[in-house]
């Protein structure tokens, strides 16, 4: 977006997708803390809690994976920014920026407050690795940043998406079951025990045939719209190189017209 605004002379407006960054972030925090109060105060129905949060950030990963998938090319993703950031430029709205930036602050913030108290939960010996790789994540998400903003180097977004996104796949599997088992372990779920199954927390496999259908389940839900997103992104690729063409093919024309014109 801020690339976008310098590249189109807009470079007074980008104050103001840093001022709805920072509102996005007081935001996320504000969420992180009432979740902590939630779960302070539901001690009662702790399991219930936590499986439902555990599926929610699995059906807010699955969407998330998917999305990437669909934008893991330059033409997809130029174009996706290109129309987000003209339609708020557009309106001439003072916050029309600032809500866009905003909102997709607040929205991945959310989910992370969502995906780390799943984690938290599913695996409570593991809090201090778990903050552990948040800091890295923060220091490597800053440095990328600042690269991107003040250098012309560009994140290669195939490879990049294509490996976020199927590390979030591995995730929505590992939330369905962990998040199942916790609606089982609260009496939500009736549960029929495997005798012999072995439980691995960190993978979210547990001892329940309910638990095991399910993950198998999603999985097949992750590699359907996985294959569903990929074959969309090729089609949207195909229209961009075909409107590409067009409006090359128009230019020369024109150009031909003004040149026989002039002869």
């Amino acid at each position: 977006v801020i690339a976008y605004l310098i590249k189109a002379g807009l470079k007074d407006r980008v104050r103001l997708v840093y001022l709805g960054l920072i509102l996005g972030l007081v935001a996320s925090g504000i969420v992180a803390v009432l979740f902590a109060v939630l779960y302070n105060s539901a001690s009662s129905h702790q399991e219930i809690l936590e499986g439902a949060v555990a599926l929610i950030a699995m059906v807010m990963l699955l969407f998330t994976s998917n999305w990437m998938l669909s934008k893991s090319s330059v033409s997809s993703w130029n174009a996706y920014i290109k129309d987000k950031t003209e339609a708020s430029v557009s309106t001439g709205g003072v916050w029309a920026l600032a809500s866009l930036s905003f909102l997709a602050v607040f929205r991945e913030g959310a989910e992370t407050v969502m995906f780390y108290q799943a984690l938290l939960t599913m695996d409570r010996s593991g809090g201090a690795s778990i903050w552990q790789g948040f800091a890295a994540g923060m220091v490597v998400l800053v440095a990328v940043f600042l690269v991107i903003r003040y250098t012309s180097v560009k994140i290669p977004l195939r490879p990049f998406f294509a490996i976020t996104s199927a590390l979030m796949a591995i995730l929505v599997v590992i939330f369905a079951g962990g998040g199942l088992h916790a609606l089982i372990e609260g009496d939500i779920v009736s549960g029929t025990y495997v005798t012999g199954w072995p439980t691995y927390d960190f993978l979210g496999i547990y001892p329940y045939h309910e638990t095991l259908v399910f993950q198998a389940l999603i999985a097949i839900v992750v590699v359907v719209l996985g294959i569903v997103s990929t074959i969309k992104r090729r089609q949207a690729e195909r229209t961009h190189r075909a409107n590409d063409e067009r409006g090359l093919s128009t230019r020369r024309s024109g150009e031909a017209g003004r040149s026989s014109k002039d002869a």
